[in-house]
């Protein structure tokens, strides 16, 4: 048996036939020069205040699955960030940037694959895929955003393995592409759109470059993909309480609701490309003139006949619709955040075949200097709407505050006995949610203590206040799985404290706006606080 590796040699290969491997090399680095201009301004602290903190208190246990989301391998992509703990969060930040970035050399490989004869398109479609997706500000929210990027990359690699397959590669390479199409879509339900009508759309634009007949290897995908499709669906239709998809999503099928999400999604995917041109700095030079070492390594190629690179731009247009389709069964989903990742690589294509027909229309010699020109200024606005989503979650993220108030937290309790329950009376709203305050507290402390807001959103963790404690009731899917059963925490076992005004105390007594019982009597924070011993770490950026 041959092993991945193998597989992948034999891709690369196929794709980089008759042209130097040096020129490719080139590529690549042009491609990582031009998507990393932009996206280096990210930063790891980009957080919307409510699934971070999830994401690092559960990776940092080793747990990968969202089971209530039926998601048993979403977390795995988030892995890598654990290296970073407990400095810092670059680490999650890195691996996010490479699933991005390994996503667009897929789309190299793909374009390559499309058409072979057109090596520039290739590296047009790349350079965009990488740098438009104009107003995904959750792209740039790397905790949060690392489930979706990693699916897309595996849900990429898994239809470049079927057009290897279906231009007459080994059987092995379907076999490659349904494991990492199983791996995509049990980390991300969303990108079975990409799979199925996306890898449809793919499958017929190979055209004569398909060495398996159209029917065959739309079956066999079809049949692939039904497996897939089941052990994605069956759990969430079959679940006596019903699923986080189906209560929070509300899918509605009316045709007219479903071609106005369409055509907003549209718009706002491509009607940034109409803005008034950026101010010029520095990184968008550099952007500019990494677009431009990749366009002129890319060799010039025997070229594709107009109507040929109209239809693979046809082809563009119908994978970007296509990652969109799950989707845009259900109003929830009416905005561009979370959306352009997945539709960003179609778009790439489609965005990179425009390009040179509108450079085919002028005479030859002005040809290159056109798609030059058209390339580095779409290559520079997406670098700038980058760069103005950083700018604006450098004004809105959850980070500062939330670390301020764990710091604040620290210093009045650098260590908690075991079995302690925080209770946060939180009037500024800085942690809007329990699980995340929990999942903080429980980071902080090293599962020696839990948290909970009072009056807080009670996502995943319920709770009361009884006579003899407060008992805490996560819901009964993430029990096991995520190792935290109910518990009912003595009065004699709460820290109370209460964030006003940007000001963190501990209240000594207990409060007189918390329910009261006769267990409150035994309220003794001072009791659970260690001091002297080891103290609680804050990631950093």
């Amino acid at each position: 048996m041959t092993s991945p590796l193998h597989h992948a040699g034999a891709v690369g290969r196929t794709l980089g036939r008759g042209i130097p491997r040096a020129r490719w090399a080139v590529v690549a680095l042009s491609l990582a020069l031009v998507f990393w201009t932009g996206f280096s301004a990210v930063r790891s602290t980009n957080f919307g205040g409510y699934d971070e903190w999830l994401v690092v208190s559960l990776t940092s246990r080793g747990i990968v699955g969202f089971p209530y989301a039926n998601r048993p391998l979403a977390l795995a992509w988030a892995l890598p960030g654990v290296l970073g703990l407990p400095s810092g969060l670059g680490a999650y930040l890195l691996a996010h940037t490479a699933w991005l970035f390994l996503s667009g050399l897929v789309v190299l490989a793909i374009a390559r694959r499309l058409a072979p004869g057109a090596p520039r398109l290739a590296a047009l479609a790349a350079a965009f895929a990488l740098t438009w997706a104009p107003l995904d500000a959750h792209r740039l929210n790397p905790l949060n955003n690392l489930e979706y990027s990693g699916a897309t990359l595996a849900a990429l690699l898994a239809l470049l393995l079927l057009l290897e397959w279906a231009a007459g590669g080994r059987r092995a390479f379907l076999a490659g592409a349904f494991l990492c199409a199983f791996v995509a879509a049990r980390s991300y339900e969303g990108t079975m759109g990409l799979l199925g009508p996306g890898g449809a759309v793919l499958l017929l634009a190979l055209g004569e470059h398909r060495r398996r007949p159209a029917g065959v290897v739309l079956t066999a995908w079809a049949g692939a993909l039904a497996g897939v499709a089941a052990a994605v669906a069956l759990p969430l239709v079959s679940s006596p309480t019903g699923s986080y998809q189906l209560s929070g999503l509300r899918f509605s099928l009316e045709p007219g609701g479903v071609l106005t999400r369409l055509v907003q999604q549209a718009g706002w995917h491509l009607g940034p490309l109409a803005a008034a041109p950026p101010l010029w700095s520095g990184r968008l030079v550099a952007a500019a003139a990494a677009m431009a070492m990749a366009l002129v390594a890319s060799p010039a190629g025997e070229g594709v006949p107009r109507r040929r690179l109209a239809w693979l731009g046809v082809a563009g247009l119908g994978l970007g619709v296509a990652a969109w389709s799950p989707l845009l069964l259900t109003p929830a989903t009416v905005a561009p955040a979370k959306m352009q990742g997945l539709s960003a690589p179609g778009f790439g294509l489609m965005l990179a075949v425009g390009t040179l027909l509108a450079a085919s229309l002028l005479p030859g010699r002005a040809r290159l200097p056109a798609t030059l020109a058209l390339s580095c200024g779409l290559v520079a606005l997406g670098t700038a709407r980058t760069l103005a989503l950083q700018r604006e979650w450098d004004e809105r993220s959850a980070f500062p505050v939330q670390r301020l108030l764990l710091d604040r937290l620290v210093s009045l309790a650098p260590d908690l006995r075991e079995g302690t329950l925080v209770v946060l009376v939180d009037a500024d709203g800085v942690f809007p949610a329990t699980f995340t305050f929990r999942h903080a507290v429980s980071y902080l402390y090293g599962g020696r203590a839990a948290g909970l807001v009072h009056g807080g959103y009670d996502f995943l963790y319920p709770a009361r206040f009884d006579t003899d404690g407060v008992a805490t009731l996560p819901w009964p899917v993430v029990r096991e799985p995520w190792r935290e059963p109910a518990h009912v925490y003595g009065y004699d076992a709460l820290v109370v404290v209460r964030q006003a005004g940007g000001e963190l105390t501990l209240e000594r007594a207990w409060p007189a706006d918390l329910p009261s019982a006769p267990g409150t009597a035994g309220y003794a924070p001072l009791a659970r606080i260690v001091r002297g011993g080891r103290r609680a770490c804050i990631p950093a950026e």
